[in-house]
């Protein structure tokens, strides 16, 4: 009968779903080892195709047998995909050949898999690249109570002093929070935005680094009570 076959076709292809979910969702575990930004990103991802395919495991080998069984309450003829047997005639043939040269598929595969390897220890090993717009964010704190006009001219000091250097090409800044009112930032509150010169046009060996902690070293030493929280790529 028609539920016979519905019942012998869903245990037949009932291990097959299982490895193949497995092997798929295996790919996906080495997301669940990311970590800072990384696992931030790309765990949700990984959460969510991993529970969708879960729910599609169990839906195809509980609730598509079910329906298979209102959709076809008679024998159905068994439909014949016209191309596997083009496919299986050349599979069969190269199975055949490598069966014969077993020594020889040895030798292919393990030389591919050592070119991958030698490949694979030559890439980054970071996920996410260091991402470098040449500006640098500097937050910097006051002592409370301030008032908004004398931090606004604070932060005009802070910008004179950052200009001074000449890899500084150009420096904004805002005091206190946003007109939107999303930010809990008093007046004390200085962000500035400064933006460098290329590289190029640096002394050799000078890095990035080197210069943001010069620009702090200037800023606590000239401005009393500032605390800073500099950011070398925001």
């Amino acid at each position: 009968t028609g539920i016979d076959r519905i019942k012998q076709a869903a245990a037949e292809v009932r291990r097959p779903i299982v490895f193949s979910m497995l092997i798929v969702i295996s790919a996906y575990l080495p997301l669940f080892l990311l970590e800072r930004v990384e696992r931030r990103l790309f765990m949700p991802m990984a959460f969510t195709i991993a529970a969708a395919l879960v729910g599609s495991l169990i839906l195809s080998l509980t609730v598509v047998p079910i329906l298979a069984t209102y959709f076809f309450p008679r024998a159905a003829r068994p439909w014949r995909n016209p191309l596997l047997p083009l496919l299986a005639r050349p599979y069969e043939s190269a199975l055949r050949f490598l069966v014969r040269r077993r020594l020889a598929a040895a030798v292919l595969t393990v030389a591919v898999l050592g070119l991958t390897y030698f490949a694979a220890s030559r890439l980054g090993t970071e996920f996410l690249p260091p991402l470098d717009e040449g500006v640098v964010w500097i937050r910097a704190n006051l002592p409370p109570g301030i008032s908004l006009q004398a931090s606004a001219e604070v932060a005009a000091r802070m910008r004179a002093i950052l200009r001074q250097s000449p890899q500084v090409r150009m420096v904004t800044s805002q005091t206190g929070r946003q007109e939107s009112n999303t930010e809990p930032f008093g007046p004390n509150r200085n962000e500035l935005l400064v933006q460098l010169t290329p590289y190029s046009s640096w002394p050799p060996g000078m890095k990035k680094a080197d210069l943001v902690r010069d620009l702090s070293e200037r800023l606590r030493s000239q401005i009393p009570g500032v605390t800073l929280n500099p950011s070398v790529t925001p």
